[in-house]
């Protein structure tokens, strides 16, 4: 694996630079998608996800559990657009969604890095 030297100390693999960037940009996304979601709700593209049908199970999931809905959205088919969407339109609050959105998009990263990781080291 090739390393990234800074200041002849420091030792950052390439891979890692790019999960980092990942991370960064899922959560960007998904933070746009929330505010297109927030403030966005007469668009064609949020009227589009409102009048499909997995709109109103998502909806009410999110209304029971949202924690765990902005921590598996990711996760589950069909919803990875949607599920940002689907909190800005909901009553979760702005920094509710970003502490949790930001959390998630970390975890599945790191997950990413320590999986890759295991497998080149064997």
């Amino acid at each position: 694996m090739r390393t990234l030297q800074a200041n002849g100390a420091t030792k950052i693999t390439a891979f890692s630079v790019a999960v980092a960037a990942a991370c960064a940009g899922t959560a960007v996304m998904d933070q746009l998608l929330f505010f297109l979601g927030r403030y966005g709700r007469s668009t064609r593209m949020v009227s589009r996800m409102v009048a499909k049908p997995a709109f109103a199970r998502a909806s009410g999931f999110i209304e029971a559990h949202p924690i765990s809905f902005v921590m598996s959205f990711r996760f589950i088919f069909g919803l990875r657009a949607a599920g940002p969407v689907v909190a800005g339109l909901s009553a979760m609050g702005f920094w509710t969604y970003t502490a949790l959105n930001v959390a998630a998009a970390a975890a599945i990263c790191l997950f990413e890095q320590v999986r890759q990781t295991g497998q080149t080291s064997r």
